[in-house]
Formats: C-alpha cells, sequence, structure tokens
C-alpha cells in the first residue's frame, strides 16, 4: 500500500468501540494487514457514542486520507455525512452495518437478518415434534444497534406463527457478559421452565454460560436437562462452548473475513485502481459441533491474540486477492 511516490496509503478507520471479542480481533487484524502491506492506520474508537463518532468523521475529513472504513453506530445519520468525503474526494467504505448510500465506494458484511434467522431455523428443527409450549429467552445486544434489531427480526421470522414458541425478551446488555449474566438470571427467575436461551452475540457468551452453571442448567447438548444455546458471531467464546457441548451452535458472523474483504476492496480500487462490487454479502452459516473445523474460526489457524500470524485469506468466490 505504497504510492508512486514512495508515501503510504493511509486509512482511517471508524469503529464502534473495542470492548469485546469480535471488535477487537477486527480492529487488530485490520491494523495488522495494513501495516504488513506497507500502509498507514488511524484507528478512532466512539466508545458507543454515535455522536462522538459523527464528529471524529468530521475532524477526520481535513486530514484528507487516502480512504475511510466505517462501522457506524448512527447509519441514518451517516447518510447526510457521507457527500462531504465525497465532495473531497475520499472513498468510503463499510463494513457489517450498512449504511444506505450510493455513495459509499465498497460494502462488506453479513446478512444481519440471517444471522438471526438461521439458529432460529435450528430452534424450529429441534423442536419439530415437540408439541410445546417452548419457552425462549432472548438476550439482546441493543435495539439501537441495527444489527442487533435485524437479528432480532431475522429469529423471529424463522419462528413464524407457531404458539407454541413463546419468547421473552431481556433488557440490553450492551453486548456485555456481566449484563447478560443477569438477563439469564432473571430469566430463569421469572420463567424457570425455559427451554431455549438466543443470544444476539457470542460477545456474552461467558456471562450466559456462567449463568447456566449458576442455576443448575449447565447441562450438555447430550445430557438431559440440556438448555438449546444459539447464537451469533462464532467467535472463540462461542466456538469453545460449542465444542464443549454448552452451546448448539451459533451463526457464523466473522471479524476476520470482514476485514480481510474490507481490506481487498480498499486495496483493489484505491491502490490497484481497479473497479469493485459495491456490497459483498458473506454467507451467515450455522456453526455447530460438525462444522468446528471451519477454516474461519478454527484456532489452529487463528490463534487467539496472535493477529500478525493470521493469514490473509484467499477466497475467489468473494473477492480475488489483489494483484499489482
Amino acid at each position: 500500500m505504497v504510492k508512486p511516490d514512495g508515501t503510504p496509503y493511509e486509512v482511517i478507520v471508524l469503529f464502534p468501540g473495542v470492548f469485546d471479542m469480535w471488535l477487537s480481533s477486527a480492529a487488530r487484524y485490520l491494523k495488522s494487514c495494513i501495516w504488513r502491506a506497507g500502509g498507514e492506520v488511524t484507528l478512532y474508537d466512539a466508545h458507543w457514542n454515535d455522536t462522538r463518532q459523527l464528529a471524529t468523521f468530521e475532524d477526520a475529513l481535513l486530514k484528507k486520507p487516502d480512504a475511510f472504513l466505517i462501522w457506524p453506530l448512527n447509519p441514518l445519520a451517516f447518510e447526510d455525512y457521507i457527500p462531504r468525503a465525497e465532495e473531497s474526494g475520499i472513498p468510503c467504505f463499510n463494513f457489517d452495518v450498512a449504511i444506505d448510500s450510493p455513495l459509499i465506494t465498497g460494502f462488506t458484511g453479513h446478512d444481519q437478518e440471517l444471522l438471526g434467522y438461521s439458529p432460529g431455523q435450528y430452534v424450529v428443527a429441534r423442536y419439530k415434534d415437540d408439541p410445546g409450549p417452548v419457552k425462549i429467552l432472548e438476550i439482546w445486544g441493543n435495539p439501537i444497534h441495527l444489527g442487533s434489531k435485524c437479528r432480532y427480526d431475522g429469529f423471529k421470522r424463522a419462528l413464524g406463527d407457531d404458539p407454541k414458541f413463546i419468547v421473552y425478551e431481556s433488557v440490553a446488555c450492551d453486548f456485555k457478559p456481566a449484563l447478560a449474566l443477569s438477563a439469564v438470571m432473571d430469566g430463569f427467575t421469572a420463567n424457570p421452565d425455559l427451554d431455549v436461551i438466543f443470544s444476539q452475540s457470542n460477545a456474552m457468551a461467558d456471562g450466559i454460560v456462567s449463568a447456566l452453571k449458576e442455576t443448575g442448567h449447565a447441562y450438555k447438548i447430550d445430557e438431559p436437562g440440556h438448555i438449546t444455546y444459539v447464537g451469533v458471531d462464532a467467535t472463540i467464546p462461542g466456538v469453545n462452548y460449542t465444542r464443549e457441548g454448552y452451546m448448539d451452535g451459533s451463526s457464523l458472523s466473522s471479524p476476520i473475513w470482514n476485514m480481510d474483504t474490507s481490506l481487498k476492496q480498499i486495496i483493489t480500487f484505491v491502490c490497484l485502481g481497479q473497479p469493485i462490487d459495491k456490497k459483498i454479502i458473506l454467507p451467515a452459516a450455522f456453526i455447530n459441533r460438525d462444522r468446528l473445523d471451519y477454516s474461519l474460526i478454527n484456532p489452529d489457524i487463528f490463534p487467539e491474540n496472535d493477529w500478525n500470524h493470521w493469514p490473509i485469506l484467499d477466497d475467489p468466490d468473494i473477492i480475488p486477492t489483489p494483484q499489482r
């Protein structure tokens, strides 16, 4: 990522926050990849404050970077800000949570509704012959998070109108394990005969499994009394709990895949001047114990916290690896 004059390309990345496994892995892997390619990267953490993120974007425009990469806390508000980058000739790339603007140069992400629909399908299939009622506790990330709302909608769509499925919703847990632990404890207090837990993110997995253990419901998938537990992300905590049997599985929302594809879009368009697909939708596979060797989450390939040795993916069906 070096210009003809020998200076590095600069990418400014706007993150909502870097407080959980998904976001911290995405941020550090992206920074590592850009550095390995010879570029410069500045990453801004909004600390989950959308006003702060928009102000940071305005300030960053003055630096005239070669590109922006954005995970927006308020996608609707960003629609009014993106034209300012366009006027300055700065391409804007977007990942995971989409900004609905024709001026976005390239988007990469999983279909957020499918991320909820996939575990919902698993629940429907598991309880196909159960007359019900099937009592489900849904652990919210945060309703202001577009991904949370879409995952909620997808899970609801998978359950359909079958009255045997009864869903109880938790308070917003802000993707934090401690809040999820309290939400599950409260859920069992209110409904001791819960059958299913659906979590909108595996960022909360440690808290949920701790709550299952504290309430005496930590039975593995092949044991009587097992609480069906499904989620979203298939990051390391979810993979580990799936391997151990406490979790049935989760839909794959991969920080590695998001960052790898976004970076390839940036290099192809900005550095090489070649056209790209404006929207790349990544698959939302359901990862259970039978699929734990799926390469994007295999800890042998992506050892925890060792971002500088995580490989660049090679998946030409998604996006070719750019070649000079």
